[in-house]
């Protein structure tokens, strides 16, 4: 849509609403402020917004808000007949979002954490004014005016809603004078997918939740008992456990622990202990982790039980992947988990059940960060021993046992059912994971340890750094030109490979982490958003009607009715595998699909007789 003199038409838009609830990520409309460039901003009720956004949309203006996610997804939820135009409006680029295009340019100069994203502090930042955002204003009572005419609102009312848009198209210009940022609509898209996710939401089994906690619990007490018996804990006056750090310190010098922390003490973190071998010890880390289990995830996990549970996305962070944090809303306890830190023992994820109908369907992709580094080698040195052994069909955690073991690839898959063998692909799986980050060989002593539970010594731990770039000679190439960009100054910005993103300020290792990390995290949100797009908007795909509610970095999870799951399943890998393709055209792409009735990561793939998948199901032991 162009204006009176030719030129492209923007228009702001907020939305005022009912406050956000427990399940309700996208309460009810009550106003659209709207405002184009040029001209004063204005409202509409909840009545008159679907006539404002359908002209918008049809007129194909470039639609501008701060967390526009969120205004889209009130739209959608209020007037359903939108879904399809504003996901048009996103594919074509159409949608513009002050609060992505701040985060890409704070990544860009290195300093996400440090800055201020409310639409308040931008227009500190870019226009120099302040706007009402105290808790006095009518920001939280929108609800009281949802069945009063506008021409009736107070005027403080009316006035708070105009701002926010006219505000915002301000920012906007601000920010870059309305030209699109590199990977700005990816990024937007990856937004909306991952919102429509939290509008969704997740269930949750509360009988299962309430065993677990009470099983946890016990375990808990009956631990800090004996660390209280020993002396390493004792009860305060409100009835507590507390730890006595000092008596701790002392019982891990004596057990050999030597760890010091920056200020020169003995380290009492969960490793430090484990690797004293003193089960007391080892008893108060697992004491911790289960305190853990009950109040980070299981509390959380409660806000599933009786309606879905909302978890807030963060769409961007400074690798270019996701995170996702629990919702702490005004007056309720927090509740959702993060998600991508879920444990992968206790049965904390089997928890989260699909709706009643329906199962979970998984699929994730094949050693993703090891093929988007195998592409980087070949973007930049036109060959890769890793992309050679990816594209071949070959195991790279097995070659690495061939390189550890002096032995050929094809002797090792002949017998790689061999406990030497099985050991020394274990070996090179810690590598190939553990090593493409430029960590030294200190670090990776202690990356085995904690990610892996291998203990290695410096000696044996360098002997396999050595066999790791022997097997794949591109690595050091990959290292020396990191430190060529880093040199002197100690730090580098890099450009993302095809998303041409940049993120500042990088340390070595970050820079070496970034461009793999970064291209993997690219793809798997093109994915997300292709998959998400026919679950809502392609009535003629298997996945129509299918909802993701889950993200876990190279892993979609997806809600589908039982009598399709082979179905979507099929289509959701052949989605994923040839949108990562495009990203990652020089490295054979591979996903492997499973499906179950809970979140269970250990969920493999089955199939029926007919060659359908079905659900895994856990065999009890």
């Amino acid at each position: 849509m162009k204006n009176d003199k030719g030129e492209l038409m923007f228009v702001a838009i907020d939305t005022e609403t009912w406050l956000i609830q427990p399940g309700l990520l996208a309460p009810p409309l009550v106003c659209l402020s709207f405002c184009e460039k040029g001209k004063v901003p204005l409202l509409a009720g909840k009545t008159e917004a679907l006539a404002v956004m359908r002209k918008y949309l049809d007129t194909k203006a470039i639609i501008v808000g701060h967390n526009i996610a969120y205004d889209c997804g009130v739209l959608c939820a209020q007037y359903p007949s939108l879904i399809k135009p504003i996901f048009e409006a996103y594919e074509a680029g159409r949608v513009r979002d002050t609060l992505i295009r701040e985060k890409l340019d704070a990544i860009s100069d290195g300093d996400l954490k440090k800055r201020e994203m409310t639409l308040a502090a931008l227009a500190k930042k870019y226009l120099k004014k302040d706007i009402d955002k105290g808790e006095n204003t009518w920001r939280l009572r929108y609800q009281e005016l949802t069945d009063v005419p506008i021409s009736r609102w107070p005027k403080a009312a009316s006035d708070y809603a105009r701002t926010d848009a006219a505000t915002t198209l301000e920012v906007f210009f601000a920010q870059g004078d309305g030209k699109e940022i590199a990977d700005e609509p990816r990024q937007l898209r990856a937004a909306w997918a991952l919102h429509l996710m939290g509008i969704w939401g997740l269930r949750t089994d509360g009988q299962e939740i309430e065993r677990l906690e009470k099983k946890f619990t016990a375990e808990y007490n009956d631990l800090m008992k004996v660390a209280t018996d020993a002396g390493l804990v004792r009860v305060n006056k409100k009835g507590e456990y507390q730890k006595d750090l000092k008596v701790i310190r002392e019982r891990i010098k004596q057990k050999n622990g030597n760890k010091k922390t920056a200020k020169g003490m003995i380290a009492t973190d969960a490793e430090s202990m484990e690797e004293t071998g003193d089960e007391i010890l080892i008893g108060l880390t697992r004491a911790e982790h289960l305190r853990k289990l009950n109040h980070t995830y299981l509390s959380g996990l409660k806000g599933g039980i009786d309606h879905a549970m909302t978890v807030r996305w963060n769409s961007l962070v400074e690798s270019g992947r996701t995170s996702a944090t629990q919702m702490r809303l005004e007056g309720h306890e927090p509740h959702g988990a993060p998600l991508q830190q879920m444990p992968r023992k206790d049965d904390i994820r089997p928890t989260i059940i699909p709706r009643p109908g329906n199962a979970f369907i998984m699929v994730d992709y094949d050693t993703l960060e090891l093929r988007t580094l195998a592409q980087v080698c070949k973007h930049f040195f036109k060959a890769s021993n890793m992309a050679t052994a990816i594209n071949s069909g070959k195991d790279l955690h097995l070659v690495m046992a061939a390189q550890i073991l002096g032995k050929s690839y094809e002797d090792l898959d002949r017998q790689k059912k061999d406990p030497s063998i099985k050991d020394a692909r274990q070996f090179g799986k810690i590598a190939n994971f553990g090593l493409p980050g430029g960590m030294g060989v200190a670090s990776f002593v202690s990356f085995a340890w904690s990610s892996y539970r291998m203990r290695l010594d410096y000696n044996k731990a360098q002997a396999l750094v050595n066999q790791w770039r022997k097997a794949w000679p591109e690595m050091l190439k990959y290292f020396q030109l990191i430190s060529s960009w880093v040199g002197a100054r100690g730090e580098t910005s890099v450009t993302q490979l095809y998303s041409n993103r940049r993120r500042g300020r990088l340390y070595f290792t970050e820079a070496c982490n970034t461009l793999f990390q970064g291209l993997a995290a690219d793809g798997a949100k093109d994915a997300l958003w292709q998959v998400t797009k026919a679950c809502y908007v392609e009535p003629l795909s298997p996945l129509y009607g299918c909802r993701p509610v889950i993200f876990m970095h190279d892993e979609i999870i997806l809600e589908a009715p039982k009598g399709k799951v082979h179905e979507a399943a099929e289509e959701m890998r052949r989605i994923m595998v040839d949108t990562m393709q495009n990203w990652v055209p020089d490295v054979k792409i591979t996903a492997s699909p499973s499906a179950a009735l809970r979140w269970y990561k250990e969920a493999e793939e089955v199939r029926d007789l007919n060659g359908k998948l079905i659900p895994w199901e856990r065999v009890a032991a």
